[in-house]
């Protein structure tokens, strides 16, 4: 689950390129609703951990993104 919400963000800079979602900050709105949303209808003990380790998956992948 982890990897997976992580990977999801690399949607931005599909949403980027096709102009889906001109604002940036509106696409990780979105994404943040959307983990929160996964994590609470999983019931996952411990919600924040996933949390955490998602966002860094998504930093460790944003870092790897030609920029």
């Amino acid at each position: 689950m982890i990897l997976s919400l992580g990977l999801l963000a690399l949607r931005r800079p599909l949403t980027r390129m096709t102009g889906v979602l001109e604002t940036p900050i509106l696409t990780t709105v979105l994404l943040t609703l959307l983990w929160i949303a996964v994590v609470g209808l999983t019931r996952t003990p411990r919600p924040v951990l996933p949390l955490v380790l998602a966002g860094l998956t998504d930093a460790a992948a944003a870092s790897r993104r030609p920029q």
